[in-house]
């Protein structure tokens, strides 16, 4: 049941989990490295739970110094869909809100107007190499 590597106290929901994404069409592949290092998390710092509490689900979606806010926004939603999964078979989980973690700054892009193309391409011509 556990081929996919997991040691935690999780380890057989996180597989079980992992298999049912899979099974209904989701690749599932990148979120498999978040669920392993959160695996280690548990291993690490929880290793005799048996649910999923709130102070390692926010415990394991801090925000790392090298990490942009878009990172861990998507490692907060494998968390979230893991614990949703984890309290529909029974037991007691943590689950994040939804947009628990903002995430960030969008970029706006800038469209240019018909003028400012025109001027564009008129400074441009008047360039000599």
């Amino acid at each position: 049941m556990n081929e996919l590597g997991f040691i935690g106290p999780l380890k057989k929901e996180m597989s079980t989990f992992i298999l049912l994404k899979r099974s209904i069409g989701n690749k599932y592949q990148s979120e498999v490295g978040v669920l392993k290092r959160f695996d280690r998390y548990l291993t690490e710092n929880y290793p005799v739970i048996t649910g999923l509490p709130k102070a390692s689900a926010t415990g394991w979606c801090t925000k790392q110094p090298h990490e942009k806010q878009a990172n861990l926004c998507s490692r907060a939603s494998v968390i979230r869909q893991f614990a949703k999964y984890i309290a529909g078979t029974g037991h007691a989980a943590y689950i994040l809100p939804n947009n628990y973690y903002s995430p960030g700054p969008q970029y706006v892009p800038h469209i240019y107007t018909q003028n400012e193309l025109m001027c564009f391409f008129a400074e441009t011509d008047k360039c000599h190499f």
